[in-house]
């Protein structure tokens, strides 16, 4: 499991304060995403892949798919909840920070936490299409 380090969590409060503030001034606040941390964007982080490895395990045919997925997630840097859409075009909010993503061409479903703010996607479910449709989120 990877936590942010502390020096990267203060620079989080900073830049948080530093917009919060400049919004009550009435200046255009400044995107993390524009000035990095530290000069270089934070990339995702994954929590969970055992998860995702015992699912390929069961369903090798989702190991491609999954991998793809992880991969795509670890290499971007998430701001805003639109982000993800564009990476993402078919996923689904569900609201409290859950999304569900397709993998597979659809064929199975990963429940997942996106915690933009920290910079982090926690795996909570993945399961086939079926077994999607007779569970409610």
């Amino acid at each position: 499991m990877t936590k942010l380090s502390p020096l990267v969590h203060c620079c989080h409060q900073f830049f948080d304060q530093l917009q919060a503030f400049e919004n009550e001034m009435g200046r255009p606040s400044i995107e993390v995403s524009q000035i990095g941390i530290l000069g270089y964007d934070l990339v995702m982080q994954i929590r969970n892949l055992q998860l995702a490895r015992q699912f390929a395990e069961q369903h090798p045919d989702s190991q491609t798919s999954l991998s793809h997925f992880i991969a795509v997630v670890r290499s971007v840097t998430w701001r805003t909840p639109a982000a993800v859409r564009l990476t993402f075009p078919k996923a689904d909010y569900l609201g409290h920070d859950r999304w569900i993503f397709n993998i597979g061409g659809n064929k199975y479903r990963l429940l997942a936490f996106v915690h933009i703010r920290d910079g982090m996607v926690t795996i909570i479910k993945i399961m086939t299409h079926a077994q999607y449709d007779k569970e409610r989120f």
